[in-house]
C-alpha cells in the first residue's frame, strides 16, 4: 500500500505542477493579448484620426504635410509594435509548448506498409508481416501513415513489394 500511496502522491504532484504550469500560461497570454488588443485598437484610432485629419485638410484646401506625416510615422510605429507582440505571443506559445513535453509527450502517428497495410513500429525500416522496406517519412505526415480502403492484401490487386 505504501507503493501506491507514493505513485499517488508523485502523480498527484506532477498534476499540480501541470496545472500551475497552464495557469502561468494563460496569465501570460492574457496580458500579451490584451497589449495586442490595445496596440491594435491605438493603431485603428491612430489611422482613422489620420483620415479625418486630410479629409479637413482638403475641405479648407491646405495640407499641412508636417501634422499628417507625424500622423503617419506614429501609425508605422504602431504597425512594428504590433508585429512585436504577435512574435512575442507565438514566444510564449512556444516555450509553454516545449515544456508541457514534460508532462504530455507528443502524440506518434501510425505507420503502416504501403504495401500489405500492417502496422508498422515507428522507427521501423521493413514491414514485420511482408518485409518490404518502408519508404522514408517526409516532413510533416509519415509515407503510408493512413491505410487505404480496408485492410485486406493489396498483393492480390498486382502490387507486390519490392524485391519478392
Amino acid at each position: 500500500m505504501d507503493k501506491f500511496s507514493r505513485k499517488a502522491k508523485e502523480g498527484l504532484q506532477k498534476g499540480v505542477e501541470f496545472l500551475r504550469h497552464r495557469a502561468q500560461e494563460t496569465v501570460e497570454l492574457h496580458k500579451a493579448t490584451s497589449h495586442l488588443k490595445e496596440l491594435q485598437k491605438r493603431h485603428e484610432e491612430c489611422i482613422r484620426d489620420l483620415g479625418y485629419r486630410t479629409y479637413a485638410m482638403l475641405q479648407k484646401g491646405a495640407l499641412d504635410q508636417r501634422v499628417l506625416r507625424e500622423r503617419y510615422v506614429e501609425a508605422l510605429e504602431l504597425e512594428k509594435a504590433i508585429q512585436r507582440a504577435i512574435k512575442e505571443q507565438e514566444n510564449i506559445r512556444d516555450r509553454y509548448s516545449a515544456d508541457l513535453q514534460i508532462f504530455v509527450p507528443p502524440p506518434t502517428v501510425q505507420v503502416f506498409c504501403p504495401y500489405c497495410q500492417a502496422a508498422v513500429p515507428p522507427n521501423g525500416t521493413r514491414c514485420p508481416e511482408c518485409e518490404a522496406p518502408i519508404p522514408r517519412r517526409e516532413e510533416g505526415r509519415p509515407s503510408g501513415s493512413e491505410p487505404s480502403e480496408g485492410r485486406g492484401d493489396s498483393r492480390r490487386g498486382g502490387q507486390d513489394p519490392p524485391g519478392r
